[in-house]
């Protein structure tokens, strides 16, 4: 495993102060994340692993790594910024996923929960479709 990664990122000419996380670290966190969601449901119940889009995919492809059983990988696309950078407070779901909820343990990964808004108005539609279980993984 390496012990740093180089990322070119755009940061308005600021420059980057410090490293707060290794990328060790974060790997190991993941790793304990994939052994908690084993750990968390029954060997026989299918895991609906929803990703979304599309700041979760890295971490999500990372997570799924570390989850030592099968799971469904879907994905969504919802959005509260519209064109702007600013969130407006109304979420639109953009890309529904191809796997019914219904009856199915499903984990929302996110990268980044910024102001919340996006997740309080999306888990109410996604628990409107009937999750077995509904958690969020960030």
């Amino acid at each position: 495993m390496r012990d740093s990664v180089e990322v070119k990122a755009r940061t308005g000419g600021a420059e980057l102060e410090r490293v707060v996380y290794t990328a060790e670290r974060i790997a190991e966190r993941v790793a304990e994340m994939g052994r908690e969601i084993v750990d968390a449901y029954p060997e026989d119940e299918e895991i609906l692993v929803l990703g979304l889009l599309k700041g979760s995919f890295i971490f999500l492809a990372d997570l799924v790594r570390e989850i030592a059983r099968p799971v469904t990988v879907d994905f969504l696309v919802a959005s509260s910024y519209g064109a702007g950078t600013v969130t407006s407070g109304e979420v639109q779901l953009l890309y529904d996923p191809d796997n019914t909820l219904e009856g199915q343990h499903v984990i929302l990964v996110e990268d980044i929960v910024d102001s919340g808004t996006t997740m309080n108005r999306l888990i109410p539609m996604l628990e409107d479709r009937a999750p077995r279980s509904l958690e969020v993984c960030t």
